[in-house]
């Protein structure tokens, strides 16, 4: 990734850097994500030289819900984007924001993330996607290439996300109904056929 490119020389202070992990699952943590959303960020530190000096990590809180921004340490980082701090920090450094990809920021809706991102790059932070190399800023959101590049990919994530959400509810309603059916059917095999006749010649009648 030629970051070069991106960096501002006229401003008086060395470039720093954020990154961020997120996955929605605490059980991902047992499996690949974690570790290769890590390797990736510190193997992007390595190469450019720019220091990560804070790593965030929002571990089992979904995108889709927005339980990463309510609940999150992204919550945290996007109310320091919207403080003059931010601005003033922007405006003598480079700052970057790395992560894997958008999809880590957001799987809401295309206006809501498209919304978020920009409300990152407007503050002067320049978000770095590792899966393609990616530097989202205020130049490249200002171009038509650069907005369909940012749009296309979270739209991608939002409609995963919907449709897995579709698949759980489908396949709790599928459960309870199984549920129901084997009650049903387990009530039916306990109750005891009783024949008209013995019930005519009961003392209980």
């Amino acid at each position: 990734m030629n970051i070069k490119k991106h960096l501002d020389t006229s401003k008086p202070l060395t470039p720093i850097a954020y990154s961020y992990l997120r996955f929605s699952q605490i059980i991902q943590g047992r499996g690949d994500s974690r570790r290769r959303q890590t390797a990736g960020a510190e193997e992007w530190q390595e190469q450019t030289g720019i220091p990560i000096i804070e790593s965030m990590n929002d571990l089992g809180l979904s995108a889709y819900s927005n339980a990463h921004v309510e609940k999150g340490e992204l919550g945290v980082f996007l109310e320091m984007c919207r403080s003059p701090l931010m601005k003033a920090k922007t405006e003598s450094r480079d700052v970057f924001l790395v992560v894997e990809n958008l999809d880590r920021l957001s799987r809401r809706s295309i206006m809501e993330a498209v919304k978020q991102l920009s409300e990152i790059v407007d503050s002067g932070v320049k978000v770095v996607t590792l899966c393609d190399g990616q530097v989202h800023d205020q130049e490249s959101m200002n171009t038509l290439q650069g907005l369909i590049i940012s749009i296309a990919v979270m739209s991608r994530a939002h409609e995963e996300s919907k449709e897995k959400a579709r698949r759980v509810t489908k396949g709790k309603r599928a459960k309870v109904d199984r549920i129901r059916d084997g009650e049903k059917a387990l009530l039916t095999s306990r109750v005891p056929f009783v024949s008209r006749s013995w019930m005519m010649g009961s003392p209980w009648r």
